[in-house]
């Protein structure tokens, strides 16, 4: 599958362990966004769904989306990195995609990103199956 451009208005899946997740204030970490990598991966819309993006994932996996323009708008790439699999074509993800920048795990950027995203799925305490 041929990389695209991913559209400012569509939306990411991306989702969110229990460790992201400020029980205690029922809100959204921005250490969501944090990563040592400066990628994070995520699922576009246009080849996901929520179904689709928590598929394999324990249940207590939460799950959120975030419009491309906002990373966009804090000077980070949003692009679109297919995943195939010859060898193993159910590890495919066309809807595989990421979010990334040298800048990435600026507080600012990350508080931002968290700020704006929507929560579809609160993740939940305690390891259930999946």
């Amino acid at each position: 599958m041929t990389p695209e451009i991913i559209p400012e208005d569509h939306f990411l899946f991306k989702r969110i362990p229990p460790i992201h997740w400020v029980f205690e204030e029922d809100r959204l970490s921005s250490a969501a966004f944090r990563t040592s990598a400066l990628v994070q991966c995520v699922n576009w819309e246009k080849y996901s769904s929520e179904q689709h993006t928590l598929e394999g994932f324990p249940s207590n996996t939460g799950l959120l989306k975030i419009q491309a323009k906002i990373p966009i708008e804090r000077d980070l790439e949003v692009k679109h990195v297919p995943v195939e699999d010859i060898a193993d074509p159910t590890k495919n993800n066309p809807a595989h995609s990421e979010i990334l920048g040298s800048n990435l795990n600026k507080d600012s950027h990350c508080k931002n990103l968290s700020r704006n995203s929507i929560v579809l799925k609160k993740p939940t305490q305690g390891l259930l199956s999946n």
